[in-house]
């Protein structure tokens, strides 16, 4: 236990302070533990990419290539720029009013972290979250220096105007004409300065408001759907690799549980946030930005979209790839008998029926098709079709060459929907590598493997035991609210990694079934809000400059004591609806009575 253990700190330290790339981190395990003599080479190597588990022999792991297949979805969403198209849109519709050009960050955002990492939809926001803002500044800035000095100054330099709406900022009471419509110094003033100028105080907050806005949004859509962040994935996994097939666990399940825990943090988070920045008046008498300026930055949202061109024929493809997908994966078992009942059979083995599908084919299949589909209509010049523009031949990419000087690089599109540079290049594969580091801690740490494994799970399981007193409830409470503090010392991923092998063992002591702990620990391994250090998404809005640590902590730790306390309520009242977690499985049984038959020795005593 105490070697499986110091591999396992060593890796949170690793991963915590990044020392090394997270991917590479994820290596250690193939090192270490054959270094430790904990398990040979030939049994850690195959357990990030395994098609059995030494638990129970020639069981099913088919969670990297669900991963896998989602990654390559989302790189073609990102290629062929639907993400951009769907995040203006959505902000188009909902208009810049500040309570709903907030609520039109968070929608897009939540629906776009479902399908694509919560790194990538954070990075594909930002800019348009900026460029946004930089409109919304022009509103905020007063048309004279001198309006500063001036009985009516609070109508221009106050953020907003009043509810009536029909203040002017060029109207500066003493001015005269030529100097009320002065160029305004503070127009060259860099965003830093702007916002450090007292009168802007409300800008201020309306900047932070929004950044905040897209992290959280990442977080709550990431957690709704099994493929949207890692803790999900490497739950997943664990399930798989520690219970086999059988459980009621399959993507549309975790949607019917997750879904309503998403959209309910989703709308806490709007009015928090609100309540945060604008001032719980804000909820009742909100704040609002002139007709004219409204007006403004609605049409250069709109000059932007019209900039993406018309629907082209690749982006029609990966739309309707992707709907399939999505389709496939909710109706393999929604609860009744799916499409894979179509594909059961008798495994020659064990003699059981089992289903030769899963999640993973439907997202292998849609990645396969992304390189064999063309880009561009093969039939267009048949049907008397114009060319395709450059538009949709090419992409413009910005590229930061000094702090003050940006570039455009014209990078020409695939032929079909993807190629293999492509996929080389934008494929999150340290996310790929730390989903398999995580079965492969799970292989080093579990107990009921035949050998010398350390069983450090087990070991922890039972120093766990002495809190079997504390009724269920409380349980789920705790491990959710000790999953979220992990979380923001650690990779979101790594808590996962961590935490869900020992909970299994756990939950098998308890003879209580292993997902009532489990669903909680994972959902709340996603909800790091507070440490601009915890998650990719919270460095990046932090990087930017609107926001300090101590805004993170203020807001951040309200929606962790709301967003954990949602997700145990839901685990103790809906999801038994769902999972049957009313009564102990089957399946957990019989893999408790594998684990035991597989540690006792020829003498009948226990090994290691």
């Amino acid at each position: 236990e105490a070697k499986a253990g110091y591999i396992l700190v060593l890796m949170s330290f690793y991963w915590n302070f990044e020392v090394v790339p997270l991917g590479v981190t994820a290596l250690f395990p193939v090192v270490l533990v054959p270094l430790f003599g904990i398990l040979p080479s030939k049994d850690i190597c195959p357990a990030y990419f395994k098609a059995s588990s030494a638990l129970v022999p020639r069981r099913p792991q088919d969670s990297n290539m669900l991963f896998l297949g989602g990654l390559i979805l989302a790189v073609s969403i990102e290629v062929w720029d639907l993400h951009k198209r769907i995040a203006l849109r959505v902000l188009i519709l909902f208009g810049v009013q500040p309570r709903w050009l907030l609520f039109g960050f968070l929608i897009p955002t939540w629906l776009l972290s479902m399908w694509i990492s919560n790194t990538a939809t954070t990075a594909m926001m930002i800019p348009i979250a900026e460029a946004v803002l930089l409109e919304l500044r022009k509103h905020f800035q007063p048309s004279n220096p001198k309006a500063a000095a001036t009985g009516n100054s609070a109508a221009v330099n106050s953020g907003y105007c009043p509810e009536s709406g029909d203040c002017q900022l060029e109207e500066v009471s003493g001015a005269a004409d030529g100097a009320a419509h002065a160029p305004d110094p503070a127009l060259d003033l860099p965003m830093k300065e702007f916002l450090a100028d007292p009168r802007n105080a409300e800008f201020r907050g309306t900047c932070k408001m929004i950044m905040l806005s897209v992290s959280y949004g990442a977080v709550f859509g990431g957690v709704a759907t099994v493929t949207g962040t890692s803790p999900n994935v490497i739950f997943n996994g664990i399930v798989q690799e520690y219970f086999g097939s059988e459980t009621s666990f399959n993507y549309s399940s975790w949607m019917f549980f997750a879904m309503p825990v998403s959209v309910l943090c989703l709308g806490l988070s709007w009015l928090w946030l609100q309540v945060s920045f604008l001032g719980l008046r804000s909820l009742v008498r909100p704040k609002k930005i002139p007709k004219k300026d409204e007006d403004r930055i609605k049409q250069g949202l709109i000059k932007e979209y019209q900039q993406l061109g018309p629907l082209s024929f690749a982006e029609i493809l990966v739309l309707l790839l992707f709907a399939l997908t999505i389709g496939l994966w909710i109706s393999r078992e929604p609860g009744v008998p799916g499409w894979t009942a179509l594909f059961r059979g008798t495994d020659k083995r064990t003699g059981r029926t089992v289903s030769f599908m899963s999640d993973a084919q439907p997202a292998i299949m849609s990645a396969i098709l992304l390189f064999l589909l063309p880009s561009r209509n093969p039939f267009a010049a048949a049907c008397g079709h114009r060319p395709v523009s450059r538009s949709h031949a090419s992409t413009i990419h910005d590229v930061a060459v000094d702090e003050d000087i940006r570039v455009q690089l014209v990078v020409d599109k695939p032929d079909k929907l993807l190629n293999w540079s492509l996929m080389q290049e934008r494929v999150a594969w340290h996310i790929v590598l730390m989903l398999g580091s995580g079965l492969a801690l799970a292989e080093t740490s579990k107990v009921g493997l035949p050998g010398p494994e350390s069983g450090l799970s087990e070991w922890i399981g039972k120093q766990l035991y002495v809190l079997h007193v504390i009724p269920l409830e409380g349980l789920v409470f705790i491990f959710s609210f000790c999953s979220a503090i992990l979380t923001e010392l650690t990779s979101n991923g790594a808590a996962a990694t961590i935490l869900l092998p020992i909970l299994a063992s756990f939950s098998e002591r308890l003879r209580v079934h292993p997902f009532y702990l489990m669903l909680c620990c994972t959902a709340s391994c996603s909800f790091a809000f507070i440490l601009p250090i915890s998650t990719p998404a919270n460095i990046m809005v932090y990087s930017r400059g609107y926001l300090t640590a101590l805004d993170m902590l203020r807001t951040g730790s309200m929606m962790t004591l709301m967003s954990n306390s949602i997700v145990s309520i839901a685990t103790l009242s809906y999801a038994p609806g769902i999972f049957r977690l009313h009564e102990y499985p089957a399946w957990a049984s019989r893999a408790a009575a594998a684990a035991l038959n597989a540690t006792a020795a020829p003498n009948g005593t226990s090994v290691g």
